[in-house]
């Protein structure tokens, strides 16, 4: 079968490698459908994400149809499902396990990152990792971990109706959040510096778009707030200029919550953080909540499809991957489809 492989900064190698046999108990063989390509991708290519190593079979976001279950198993899944899969394997032992935060596990293991992905043609991952997709597209229930992404940071907030927030950073994990935020009844203003992703938050609900290479967004969103400030910001560069700005803008008693990461120390203002008695959080993976996910897909999947911009096959990895780098305006969320 083939397989695509980050062997160096920016170097992609296809290959063909041994099939990988019959699942055991407790586990699933895939026909892998369709693999998101995501900014930390493409920054672990390049070698500027901070989880960067080589060499790495990339694809953490898929979906796939069940090729076959290991013996003896009786649950609900069969033999021909398409199903979103939860790349996520915790040690369930440790103490973020134990205290119900296996997304942040000690010893997390992600396919994609820790553990080879899913850009190849087959894939045995637990049946525990599985979440029934039939009546979505490969590339909806693909898409279904970045929303998983976005979920998480909105449950972490605490983020009610009518809130008013703000997300920095138009991205896919940006556009995630809004759409979970929205699914919440939120306000939402986005800030980012492409025009092209400014435009995709007010298509889908955005109720301001700022451009901060253009405008001041603190001056924005103090106005759009009547000078109250958000009741909850999100983070989603991994831009320390961003996230000090998320911490200055952010209402008294308010919340920061940041996904995006960065290898940079950003020194934290302790008068403002005691000051406003405000929450910084910070947010990783998803911690319960991709079957909430996949329902957040199947409600907005008009909003999700609009999201995905390009699509390539296998064979064109390495060509996604430099394109995702050279065109962040049109370059949202890339598909690579692998089977039906």
């Amino acid at each position: 079968m083939r397989q695509a492989v980050t062997t160096a900064v920016r170097r992609v190698e296809l290959s063909d490698i041994r099939e990988p046999g019959d699942p055991g108990p407790g586990e699933a063989l895939l026909e892998i459908a369709a693999v998101g390509i995501c900014g930390s991708d493409i920054g672990m290519w390049a070698a500027t994400d901070p989880y960067a190593a080589f060499p790495i079979r990339q694809g953490h976001e898929f979906s796939a149809r069940i090729a076959a279950l290991g013996a003896g198993y009786q649950g609900p899944l069969r033999v021909g499902q398409l199903c979103a899969v939860e790349p996520l394997l915790p040690d369930h032992t440790c103490i973020a396990c134990r205290r119900g935060h296996p997304n942040c596990c000690r010893n997390l293991r992600v396919y994609g990152a820790h553990l080879d992905g899913a850009l190849t043609e087959r894939l045995i991952v637990p049946v525990e990792n599985l979440f029934p997709a039939d009546d979505l597209t490969p590339e909806l229930a693909a898409f279904v971990e970045p929303i998983s992404i976005g979920l998480q940071m909105v449950t972490r907030s605490g983020l009610a109706a009518g809130d008013q927030a703000v997300i920095f950073g138009a991205g896919p994990i940006g556009q995630a959040v809004q759409v979970a935020a929205a699914d919440r009844g939120a306000r939402l203003l986005s800030v980012d510096v492409v025009p092209g992703r400014l435009d995709r938050a007010l298509a889908n609900g955005a109720e301001l778009a700022v451009n901060s290479r253009a405008d001041d967004p603190a001056a924005r969103i103090a106005a759009w707030t009547d000078g109250d400030g958000p009741a909850v910001v999100f983070e989603a560069t991994g831009v320390g200029a961003v996230f000090r700005t998320a911490i200055d803008v952010v209402a008294h008693s308010g919340t920061v919550v940041v996904a995006g990461t960065s290898n940079d120390d950003v020194p934290i203002p302790s008068l403002t953080l005691v000051r406003k008695e405000m929450n910084l959080l910070g947010s990783r993976n998803n911690a319960g909540v991709f079957g909430q996910a996949v329902d957040v897909v199947r409600r907005y999947r008009e909003r999700c499809e609009s999201l995905i911009t390009q699509r390539y096959t296998l064979d064109r990895v390495p060509e996604a991957m430099a394109f995702g780098e050279a065109n962040p305006a049109s370059a949202n969320k890339m598909m690579v489809l692998i089977g039906r």
